[in-house]
Formats: structure tokens, C-alpha cells, sequence
């Protein structure tokens, strides 16, 4: 803007130029037309602005910060406007900028990361899209003989960085470039030799961050600090890959951030608040959210059975391009991950951070290929799925949808794993939908499976049929506290009809049936001679549904192989739970209340 002010950029184009940030539109919310938005430029005379504003071709205006809109900009075309008076929320008078209702022969310069360019590319009409490369090689150079005064440190410093190509091209980005030769200077005041102590690029920015750490330690107590700074990074990576980069409150509440962590992050600058805003964050440099994006992936939790996080085999493959292509958003994710799993980062991390890192490709079970996924889960993947016993409790542990897709690959290829519980999950149907697909074609032995309380419902039920009726390891299935209702027990009952069906327990504790449930169960019960342990108990079958059942079994005469057994309510810890009832002969147990 000062170039064209002195006449020295486009001066024959544009007369009139306005800069607006765009957390300026979300205090707009509900009261200003566009002309008022002008007229905030300090423009006072009204002759002035109508003046303005009748040639619009020859008007620049130059919007910044536009991951920082809050609302929507999907709504249709109804809610814009061409009317320069016409007081809408800000969000809508941008709207109605880009697509060329509003001053539709203005030019509109817009400055937004590469994290926004799909929701920009479908709101602008007529667009030019240009990418700021930033320092080339030479620049970024230049800058560090700026920023060292002593020859000496410059010389260090420039021989460092010209033999590590990799951080050499994170410089390109002046922020970050700053941030290089900050640590460097460090280093190299502490006469450090800095190629020993910084082995890889990724351990600079350790480094750097790890400065900020000394302060944090002090606001997060040690006993929640594991669980915050792996909320942090699992905000931070599921940002990077739903190109999300502004977070609210509700962000942090799903991840498990509280409020003292944020306020820590904020204090070092690591996170920084909106201007103008209520409750909206973001990482200061968005390099900082590549960084714990990736760190969230070699986290150690040695207490859990699964101790680190999970990478599919897309995931995998989209870090392995993103550390190759400098030119993608989340490149330098790819290269922090990558960075990580050498050891003796990893150890620095350690002591930075006071965090327990995965070390290594065999650790973090990187999917390189399908068949090479398939040679490492017969000699590493067990070893943290099942212990020797093929017993594997994974209750509790907030897994999602994301988190089952995991587990699915593991179940394809595991030779060991007989017992499993996933029980106090919300995998919800979305999620039980990989397993039951797992199963459908298992080769693991798996003879009982635990899904208590997991936000299953009818749907899930669908998913089973295939998985039921083909697998033949299967023997014992925990479904208790879902809510199947009839609709879904009815459909379960159709799956479990099948004479060559092996499963010999299901436990359907709360599952919010009624009576009507109760013909299907029968029919189940004489089909499916196998079944030996039915679990009824808390659902509102009342006396019309017992009948039903004995009815059913007289008519089969079955009526002498079943045994109606009361439930005994006792304290039950998990690894009874996860070995199930006990069949103890040839009758069927249905246990009631």
C-alpha cells in the first residue's frame, strides 16, 4: 500500500485503496453496511465517500487474516447483497465482495493461508491465485548475516544451515527464519557446537520450544501435564489434517485442554488469541501446530496397551508426501514426524518436554506399503494388541471411529489375539462398522469381543449380520448397554438364526427392548442350537415376554434344555468381564432380573 501511495504500484489503476483485517467483520455482527465500513477509514466527508463509491472499478480493497472470520460462508446466494447501505453481519458483506454482488468492478486483494484456499477457490468469482514463496535460498541467507552482527556467528550459523538442506528451506518463511537463528544464536553463545547438539532440523525447533516448556512446567501440574500436552497435539494434528488452523473453545473441551494449559500457551506465545474475539486461538506460527501436530503421533504412553496413536496407511502415505513436497500446507508436518523418530531427537524431545517418545519406524508401525504393513503386525503389532495370553483390555480409552479403523487392521493379521474388550467407548455404529468388517474375513482366533456401552444402535446391527454368520472363532459377544431396541435385536436375532452360526454367548444387558423382542430371541434360541448363555436381564420384557419365550420353547420342545437363571448383581473388574460367563453343559442359561 505504500508502494502505490508513492505511485510506484499500479498507479494507473486504482485511486482509492482500503485495508481491512478480517476480525474486523466479526465485530460487525449484526449492524453495519458496507458504506459504514468505509466510512471507519476515517472518512468524514459524506460527498466523498458517495464519490468513492460510484466508480468502483477504480477501488482496491485488501482483506487480511481471513482464517479468522468466525460464521459460515455456505449459505446461498439469498442473504447477499449489492446494496452498499445495506446493514448485514460482516461475514455476509465479505460474501457479497468475493463473489461480485457487492462492487462487482472492484479489485480485491485477499491474504489467507493455503489451509483456506478450497473454501476461498469456491466463494471468489474471477480469481487470480497467487503463492507467496517467501525467502528463496539466497534471501534466507542474507537474513542470517543480518541477524548475527559477529562474524564469527554468522560464519557458524551460515555453514550450519547451507549443510542442512531441510532447514535451510523451512527459512523460507521470515518468521521461521527468525526462529532458526534465534535458537542458533543460543547455542552458539553457550559455545555449543551447534552440528552435535541440533543432529536434525526438526531438533532446532525442539529447541526453541523448549525455552517456552520451562514456563509451562511451572503452570501444569506434573500429575496432568502428560494429559494436557497430549490434548494440545491431538488439537493441533486434527487441525492439520481438517485444514483447520483458528480453534474455539469447544476444540480445546474435545480435546481435553483446560483452561490453565491454554492460559500457559498464551503466556509463551506458543498459542495467541484473536483480536476482537471471544474464545478463538491460534498457533502463533502455524509451524508450531505442524510440530505438535507430529508429535502427537510418537507420544509414549507406556502405562496403555496401545501406547502411542495410530497411523492408517493413508495417513502414513499422505506424511511420507507431505515431507517431500515443500509446497503443500502440511509439508513440514511430514518432516517434524520423520524428524522425531531419529533417536537422538527423540532423546532431546525427552529431556525438552519431559515426554516419553516412541522411537524408531518398528515403534510407530509405519504403513509403507500394504505388504510391508502385513510382514511388521505378525512381530510387532502384538506386541502391544494382545499380551502372551491373546488378552487384550483396551476399556476406557477414548477411542473414535478413527481409532477402530486401527484396530480393524490389526484384528485382519493378529494370530494371537482370542480376547477383547473395546467396552466404554463411543466408537458409536460408524466405528463397530470396521470391526464387524474385520471379523467378517478374520484370520485372528478372536473367541470373544466386548462392546458394552459403546453408542451402538440399530445400525450397528446391519454391520454384524456378515461378520456373524461368517466367522467361525467368535464364541462369546458382549453387547450390553447399547441401545439396540427391538428393531435391532430383531435383526440380530435374523443374523444368529443360522445353524453354522458358532457363537455360544451373548449378553444383551440394557438394551432397551421390550416384549416384542422376545418371538425373535425364541425362534433364535431353536434354530441356533449352539447358544448356551442368554443375557436378558434389564430390559422391560416383563411377564408377556417370558411367556413368549417359554411358548416359542414348548412348541419346539425345547423346553426341558432351557434353564431360567436369576442375575446375580455383583462387583465385576475387567478382566472378568473380559473373560465373560462360563458355560458349564449342554442347556441354554437365560438369565433375568
Amino acid at each position: 500500500m505504500v508502494m502505490w501511495a508513492h505511485n510506484e504500484f499500479y498507479a494507473h489503476k486504482f485511486k482509492y485503496a482500503f485495508y481491512f483485517h478480517c476480525r474486523e467483520l466479526n465485530r460487525e455482527a449484526n449492524c453495519s453496511s458496507f458504506s459504514e465500513l468505509i466510512e471507519g477509514q476515517r472518512l468524514r466527508s459524506q460527498a466523498l465517500m458517495s464519490k468513492i463509491l460510484s466508480r468502483p472499478d477504480q477501488l482496491l480493497f485488501l482483506f487480511d487474516g481471513f482464517e479468522e472470520i468466525t460464521s459460515y460462508f455456505d449459505l446461498g446466494s439469498f442473504f447477499l447483497t449489492d446494496n452498499c447501505n445495506r446493514k448485514l453481519p460482516g461475514f455476509l458483506l465479505l460474501n457479497s465482495l468475493l463473489s461480485k454482488r457487492l462492487l462487482s468492478e472492484a479489485t480485491l486483494l485477499i491474504m489467507f493461508r493455503p489451509t483456506s484456499w478450497r473454501q476461498v477457490e469456491f466463494l471468489v468469482k474471477s480469481l487470480f491465485h497467487v503463492t507467496l514463496t517467501g525467502f528463496n535460498m539466497t534471501e534466507a541467507l542474507n537474513y542470517f548475516r543480518l541477524y548475527f552482527r559477529s562474524n564469527m556467528m554468522c560464519k557458524l550459523a551460515v555453514d550450519f544451515a547451507m549443510k542442512n538442506t531441510i532447514l535451510l528451506s523451512m527459512c523460507k518463511v521470515p518468521m521461521v527464519c527468525w526462529v532458526v537463528c534465534c535458537c542458533l544464536r543460543n547455542k552458539i553463545q553457550k559455545k555449543v557446537t551447534i552440528t552435535r547438539s541440533c543432529p536434525k532440523a526438526t531438533s532446532v525447533f525442539v529447541f526453541y520450544l523448549a525455552t517456552s516448556f520451562q514456563r509451562i512446567f511451572k503452570k501444569i501440574s506434573s500429575a496432568n501435564y502428560q494429559k494436557q500436552l497430549e490434548g494440545m497435539c491431538h488439537l493441533a494434528s486434527q487441525g492439520i489434517w481438517d485444514r483447520k488452523s483458528v480453534f474455539d473453545k469447544k476444540n480445546f473441551q474435545r480435546a481435553m485442554v483446560d483452561e490453565t494449559t491454554i492460559d500457559a500457551f498464551l503466556q509463551v506465545n506458543i498459542l495467541r488469541k484473536l483480536e476482537g474475539q471471544r474464545d478463538r486461538y491460534v498457533f502463533t506460527l502455524f509451524i508450531f501446530q505442524e510440530f505438535f501436530g507430529a508429535l502427537f503421533y510418537v507420544l509414549c504412553f507406556p502405562q496403555r496397551i496401545i501406547y502411542y496413536h495410530l497411523l492408517s496407511h493413508k495417513k502414513i502415505q499422505d506424511l511420507i508426501t507431505m515431507s517431500r513436497e515443500n509446497r503443500t500446507y502440511e509439508s513440514q508436518m511430514g518432516l517434524f514426524f520423520f524428524g522425531l523418530l531419529n533417536e537422538e531427537c527423540a532423546d532431546i524431545a525427552f529431556r525438552s518436554f519431559r515426554c516419553r517418545l516412541s522411537l524408531g519406524l518398528k515403534a510407530v508401525e509405519l504403513i509403507l506399503s500394504r505388504d510391508l504393513y502385513k510382514e511388521l503386525l505378525p512381530s510387532s503389532a502384538e506386541g502391544f494388541l494382545a499380551d502372551p495370553f491373546g488378552i487384550s483390555q483396551l476399556e476406557n480409552c477414548n477411542f473414535t471411529e478413527v481409532s477402530c479403523e486401527e484396530i480393524a487392521l490389526l484384528l485382519r493379521y493378529s494370530k494371537m489375539l482370542t480376547y477383547l474388550s473395546l467396552a466404554e467407548n463411543s466408537l458409536k455404529d460408524a466405528g463397530s462398522r470396521h470391526i464387524w468388517n474385520a471379523l467378517e474375513d478374520v484370520v485372528c482366533p478372536l473367541q470373544r469381543l466386548v462392546l458394552r456401552q459403546c453408542s451402538l444402535t440399530l445400525a450397528c446391527c446391519v454391520y454384524m449380520r456378515p461378520a456373524l454368520k461368517n466367522n467361525k472363532s467368535l464364541r462369546s459377544l458382549d453387547l450390553s448397554f447399547n441401545e439396540l431396541r427391538d428393531d435391532g435385536v430383531i435383526l440380530l436375532c435374523e443374523a444368529l438364526a443360522d445353524p453354522d452360526c458358532a457363537l455360544l454367548i451373548l449378553e444383551l444387558e440394557q438394551c432397551e427392548f421390550t416384549s416384542r423382542s422376545c418371538q425373535s430371541l425364541a425362534s433364535m434360541a431353536c434354530s441356533h442350537r449352539n447358544l448356551r448363555h442368554l443375557d436378558l436381564s434389564k430390559n422391560a420384557i416383563g411377564i408377556d415376554g417370558m411367556l413368549t419365550l417359554s411358548l416359542v420353547f414348548r412348541r419346539h420342545g425345547w423346553a426341558e434344555e432351557v434353564l431360567l437363571k436369576k442375575k446375580a448383581y455383583c462387583a465385576e473388574d475387567m478382566f472378568t468381564r473380559l473373560k465373560g460367563p462360563e458355560v458349564e453343559d449342554s442347556h441354554l442359561k437365560i438369565v433375568e432380573d
